[in-house]
């Protein structure tokens, strides 16, 4: 990593220099994303998408790919989540099995800050290839202290793996190394994509791979380059075979078809009155008004504070990146035919623009500071950038400590307090109530009994529906609940957990067997 037209005499020290930075760089975006993810998020996963990554993994770190079905499917009606004929998340398998790496070490929340400790390098290298060294620089600071990348790193979401993986694919392309292992490692980088954001590898990683193809200078290289994704599609098909029993059928679709049973194939790209699973239909007036939406809360993200998204915008037209700007603008219309609202995070839609966009802010930072200061010195664009991102990242963090997405740690924490380890846990959520993240630019978000089950549902051993922490939505009727422990579960401790969403009051109430009245019937009570 030697920077360019660096003097001979100095060019180890400038080297060492230069990696100490990245490494610093890259600790620091380590540092930034377990503070948090541990600090306001609790250590625990709040997006209905992380707790069904979270219990996939869990049945990867046992060695299954599926669990048992449930006892009483209405009982466990959440999103994403198949109870039946077996118990399997609706998402693509890739994401959840690299994450079964931390639930096997006891460390689940470690991997996308280890991710995102690989990005300012990886964004580093990129820049170098289009532009200078310190403009590069700069670009991985940013990546290191941004808060769209520290709250995707805080998360258990994919997007961070796959920026890593499309960053390594992209990069090894542009570089056209001869070994036919880089190329290899290439399409392994896009074979990991399909198999856990299949809409980004369809987006981004097939072009990337078609590039990559006709780059390619031997024969050898585009085998080596095609293989891992040829290997990749083979197991998508094997996968929906098991689990749908169609080649070409994903989970996903099938799941939505059987929760949105009043508008079939609701879950597809597109516009148009049949299009959107949630609120209305997702018409040309809808997707420019999210297509927005989104945009200003990646806008938001890059710095903490409004702006960003332009700055970066415009260092990038003062660099003259056509690519750049071309590859911005695939993303967003791309995204742009997703119904989804997409809030959960302010960067998760439109996050491949991270791979570019730090490359205008350095532009732009570089291109002010020069102007200002006469011979300025080379560490001023730095402190510019890092005491604008802790500034506005700090804005965030009492938005994510104020019970973000309806989902805290506090019924965790009581089962730990309590030494409970086995039991059935009903969930009963009371009341409702609007929330709002004006920082992270989210508004109206409502926190449903179904989004507050996942406190509880995350703490659920998938790989049995008998023992440990089992988790279910209370039935009305006191009744029933007691019938239900003592037919399905005989040999645990019950307890009702009472969630009053307007107060923040929380009961907890133990339940008590009673004598079965129907002992021989094999019916359930629902």
């Amino acid at each position: 990593m030697d920077e360019p037209n660096a003097p001979t005499g100095s060019s180890r020290w400038t080297q060492l220099s230069v990696r100490t930075w990245l490494l610093l760089y890259g600790i620091t975006s380590f540092l930034l994303s377990i503070a948090v993810a541990l600090g306001p998020l609790q250590g625990v996963v709040h997006v209905n998408d992380e707790v069904v990554y979270t219990l996939q993994s869990k049945l990867f770190a046992a060695g299954m790919r599926t669990g048992p079905a449930a006892d009483n499917a209405s009982m466990l009606l959440y999103p994403f989540w198949v109870t039946a004929p077996e118990s399997y998340a609706a998402f693509p398998p890739g994401w959840p099995a690299i994450l079964a790496l931390g639930e096997i070490v006891g460390l689940p929340w470690i991997i996308n800050p280890l991710l995102a400790a690989c990005l300012p390098l990886l964004v580093y290298a990129l820049t170098l290839e289009w532009t200078d060294s310190r403009t590069a620089r700069i670009a991985a600071l940013l990546v290191a202290i941004s808060p769209a990348i520290w709250m995707l790193g805080a998360s258990r979401m994919a997007h961070t793996s796959v920026l890593v993986a499309l960053a390594s694919a992209w990069l090894v392309l542009t570089r056209r190394k001869d070994a036919p292992l880089y190329w290899v490692a290439a399409g392994a980088a896009v074979a990991y994509v399909m198999l856990a954001r299949p809409f980004d590898a369809f987006l981004i990683g097939l072009p990337l791979l078609g590039w990559g193809l006709y780059r390619a200078r031997h024969s050898i290289q585009r085998l080596a380059l095609a293989l891992p994704v040829v290997a990749a599609l083979v197991m998508i098909g094997v996968d929906n075979q098991q689990l749908t029993g169609n080649v070409f059928e994903f989970p996903i679709r099938q799941w939505a078809d059987h929760w949105y049973d009043d508008r079939p194939n609701c879950d597809r790209l597109g516009i148009g009155e049949q299009v959107g699973c949630v609120g209305e239909p997702y018409t040309w007036s809808v997707a420019m008004e999210r297509t927005w939406t989104r945009l200003m809360m990646l806008d938001r993200s890059l710095l903490g504070m409004p702006g960003g998204l332009i700055l970066a915008i415009l260092g990038l037209i003062r660099l003259r990146q056509k690519m750049a700007l071309g590859f911005i603008a695939i993303v967003i219309l791309g995204y742009g035919l997703y119904w989804s609202p997409g809030l959960a995070y302010g960067s998760r839609f439109f996050h491949p623009t991270m791979l570019v966009l730090p490359m205008g802010l350095a532009g732009f930072v570089i291109w002010v500071t020069d102007r200002l200061v006469t011979a300025i010195p080379s560490w001023v664009g730095e402190g510019v950038v890092a005491t604008v991102c802790a500034l506005g990242g700090s804005q965030f963090l009492p938005d994510l400590a104020e019970r973000y997405w309806c989902v805290d740690g506090s019924l965790a924490q009581h089962l730990e307090a309590e030494g409970i380890e086995n039991g059935l846990i009903y969930v009963h959520t009371a009341g409702s109530t609007t929330l709002q993240w004006s920082k992270l630019g989210m508004k109206d978000v409502g926190g449903s009994p179904v989004d507050t089950f996942g406190a509880a549902l995350q703490l659920m051993d998938p790989t049995q529906n008998q023992g440990g922490i089992q988790p279910r939505h209370a039935p009305p009727n006191a009744s029933d609940r007691a019938l239900f422990l003592q037919r399905l579960h005989p040999h645990s401790k019950g307890w009702l957990y009472i969630d009053y969403l307007t107060t923040g009051e929380r009961h907890w109430t133990p339940v008590e067997t009673i004598e079965d009245p129907q002992a021989e019937s094999d019916s359930t009570p629902r």
